[in-house]
């Protein structure tokens, strides 16, 4: 509803952007009702708030996000841009993933970005489906996808923290 009202930056590598219809509050009101009905979502859309941190959950996340899988290297994180200087190579803008993400689709994509969206250039860090099968990279991918859930749930607090603990 907030996008179609006021479209702001998700994917910051593209040229397009998503125009401004002029709708009414009523109109998108009933767009975004549409839509979610056509995906069998609930409505009011709710991102699950994961309200409490959980800070070795957080620490996991950073580290798992900035340090071992680079997620910066492709992906915008608020100020901080990629470290890949093609933009044509960037990810949508993660700083902003609470805001839009629930959990359980942070966790599929992550489990199988080619199986959620094929093509995407998204790689995939922990296994994959084949025949039905997921086929695990590492035994405890699970607890990896979670923390990963977390920090970007709670990534602005992160920062937050790092900057006072200076």
């Amino acid at each position: 509803f907030d996008f179609l009202i006021n479209p702001y930056i998700v994917r910051t590598h593209l040229q397009v952007r998503m125009p401004s219809f002029g709708l009414s509050p009523e109109e998108s009101l009933a767009l975004v009702r549409w839509f979610a009905a056509q995906e069998d979502q609930p409505w009011p859309f709710e991102v699950d708030q994961d309200a409490v941190v959980d800070e070795q959950l957080l620490d996991a996340g950073h580290e798992k996000f900035a340090e071992v899988l680079q997620c910066n290297q492709c992906h915008p994180a608020g100020d901080e841009l990629p470290s890949n200087p093609d933009p044509t190579n960037w990810g949508p803008d993660l700083s902003i993933a609470h805001e839009r993400l629930k959990n359980e689709w942070v966790r599929l994509w992550l489990l199988d970005p080619q199986l959620e969206q094929p093509g995407t250039k998204m790689p995939s860090f922990f296994g994959e489906f084949s025949e039905g099968e997921y086929e695990e990279m590492y035994p405890d991918y699970e607890e990896q996808i979670r923390s990963l859930q977390h920090y970007l749930k709670h990534m602005d607090s992160y920062v937050e923290d790092e900057q006072t603990e200076d």
